[in-house]
């Protein structure tokens, strides 16, 4: 009765409140529930809170169980990594002594042939180098590759030579010795004056020239291109010597032709020697002038003549 009687109290006060708000509020007491139904209501929303609250507890003590299940997992994971890399230290040391004892092997069993060895390496490297600048490597481009791969292979500790390998250096050796000294006709990929690239007959001598149709034409090592030279000699001699090779191939007998050992040095020297008209557009006014008064002076000697 207490209770019931604080909690008239309670709403009485509310009520009369309300009834202080005004006419809004006046319609507001009268659709207001019962005093047993508002206590209803809050004994509902007490236990709805109790229930959202239980949920939310339950779904916290589920969590931190997942928490501590995948934390057992990351420390068990953790430790067999522990012991994976403990036993690959061991494994790596026990290499690096087997290692050791192999070398000490293999430097003691090879002997004399270590420096044979360093020989090949430094040959191959020179060889290679020899071979990249010459005229010959137009003809057999992929000897380069191979003495790059034998000096590479050399200069391990780990790798050794085949007796292959060491035959085909003494043939590449003996092929350019002999292809020095030899005038052969082969296709070769050509760039023109123009850009474009074709395929046509080259003409080797030896390691001095290449010609192709009547032209002199220039190697470059770096980029192993074969292009015709900008300017041709301005002497008719050398072109058509050039022609009269060209047009020997295959018949026996003596054709005159003007080799550069120099390779490509002088006959680009000769290209640039300028002509006659070049002399005279060097000489400008000046040069004019003289030819001018050169030529009045002939004319007056052939008049008194």
């Amino acid at each position: 009765m207490m209770r019931s009687s604080s909690i008239t109290g309670v709403f009485a006060s509310v009520l009369l409140a309300i009834g202080v708000m005004g006419p809004g509020a006046v319609m507001s007491q009268q659709q207001a529930p019962s005093l047993a139904e508002l206590l209803r209501r809050v004994e509902q929303g007490q236990l709805h809170d109790q229930q959202a609250f239980q949920q939310r507890e339950a779904e916290f003590h589920g969590a931190r169980a997942d928490q501590e299940r995948l934390l057992g997992e990351a420390r068990a994971r953790r430790s067999a990594l522990e012991k994976t890399s403990e036993q690959l230290e061991g494994a790596y040391e026990t290499n690096e002594v087997r290692i050791g004892e192999l070398e000490a092997a293999l430097d003691k069993r090879l002997g004399s042939l270590r420096e044979l060895f360093g020989i090949l390496q430094q040959v191959s490297s020179d060889t290679q180098g020899l071979f990249e600048n010459s005229l010959v490597n137009i003809q057999y481009p992929e000897r380069t590759a191979f003495l790059g791969e034998l000096a590479a292979k050399m200069g391990t500790s780990s790798r050794l030579a085949s007796m292959e390998e060491v035959e085909r250096l003494w043939f590449e050796l003996q092929r350019e010795m002999i292809e020095q000294g030899q005038v052969v006709r082969f296709p070769a990929d050509i760039i023109e004056l123009d850009g474009t690239r074709a395929e046509a007959d080259v003409t080797r001598v030896g390691v001095f020239n290449i010609i192709s149709g009547g032209n002199y034409l220039q190697f470059t090592p770096q980029t192993g291109n074969v292009s015709v030279m900008p300017r041709q000699p301005e002497q008719g001699r050398f072109t058509r010597a050039a022609a009269n090779l060209e047009g020997a191939a295959g018949e026996t007998g003596m054709v005159n032709f003007a080799i550069d050992p120099t390779r490509g040095q002088i006959l680009s020297l000769l290209t640039e020697k300028p002509n006659l008209m070049e002399r005279v557009q060097q000489g400008g006014i000046v040069g004019y002038v003289i030819i001018g008064l050169g030529l009045l002076g002939l004319l007056l000697a052939l008049l008194r003549g």
